[in-house]
């Protein structure tokens, strides 16, 4: 005894399991990622990170009051 698929079925069936790849793969990517979204820039004996995003600039300076390993959030004059 043989089976036979209706070929109406079978592109429904088909078709079924694309919506539901699209679906699964549409919910995956929920939050957005940013790349190169940190820089680093090295300046003489300072160097800074740039968050791109933000706008927040942390440097890493050698006189900080703090640890040499430690990073302070940038004073950025405006003149």
């Amino acid at each position: 005894m043989k089976k036979q698929i209706d070929i109406k079925s079978l592109i429904i069936g088909i078709l079924a399991a694309v919506c539901i790849m699209f679906v699964i793969g549409a919910g995956q990517n929920s939050r957005p990622i940013y790349y190169g979204r940190f820089q680093l820039v090295p300046v003489e004996s300072d160097a800074y990170i740039i968050d791109t995003y933000t706008g927040q600039v942390w440097s890493r300076e050698k006189h900080s009051y703090q640890s040499f390993n430690a990073w302070c959030e940038a004073k950025i004059r405006q003149d």
